[in-house]
């Protein structure tokens, strides 16, 4: 068997185990609604989990080609394997010590992460511009999704009969903590009265 053709399937076994650690690793975040909840049975929330990422990764390969270029210039023969294998090793560990740890982190990330880390390593290019165009694009698509929430939240009603019900809800929590406290000093004067009593009828007797 050839060395490259045996190489090449050491790295798709790779490749499965880390997809296998990422499913694991965002199991719990995608059924913890459903299974806290009781709607969904953990066996059937798992089921259906694994499902829709197989459907996922079948249908859509955006992630993939994001993670795939435009980070590296990987390069070609078993310089290439090498690299790709020694980023999937990274990313591997790192979501094995993420998750024992509970720490949030991206399975995604972790693989930029590996593939930046294994080209600096072997001294390959890497691509930090566009690293930095992928993330300004991210944040340039959440600030516009957030920007006619936070519009409307600025311009809408928010800023009369929401805030006027805000400031009043205020008010009244005020009050409500100033009467607690109140009564609460009321119920320590009659313990201190009703503990000072009882020591006098002590003195007497």
């Amino acid at each position: 068997m050839d060395a490259a053709f045996l190489a090449l399937l050491v790295i798709i076994v790779v490749a499965l185990v880390f997809d296998y650690t990422n499913g694991f690793h965002d199991a719990a975040n995608a059924i913890a609604v459903a299974v806290s909840t009781k709607a969904l049975t953990p066996r059937v929330a798992l089921a259906l989990a694994a499902v829709m990422n197989l459907a996922g990764a079948l249908i859509s390969t955006k992630v993939a080609a994001t993670v795939g270029s435009g980070i590296i210039d990987p390069p070609s023969g078993s310089g290439g394997l090498k690299v790709v294998f020694a980023a999937l090793i990274g990313a591997i560990a790192w979501n094995l010590i993420t998750w024992y740890f509970g720490l949030p982190s991206s399975s995604s990330h972790a693989l930029i992460g590996g593939l930046v880390g294994a080209a600096l390593a072997a001294a390959e290019s890497v691509k930090w511009m566009g690293i930095f165009d992928k993330v300004e694009k991210d944040a340039e698509e959440a600030m516009a999704q957030d920007e006619p929430r936070l519009a409307q939240r600025a311009d809408g009603p928010f800023s009369t009969a929401q805030a006027a019900q805000a400031a009043q809800a205020t008010q009244d929590m005020q009050a409500a903590r100033n009467l607690i406290g109140k009564q609460r000093g009321a119920q320590d004067q009659d313990q201190d009265q009703d503990g000072s009593d009882q020591d006098y009828s002590d003195e007497e007797w």
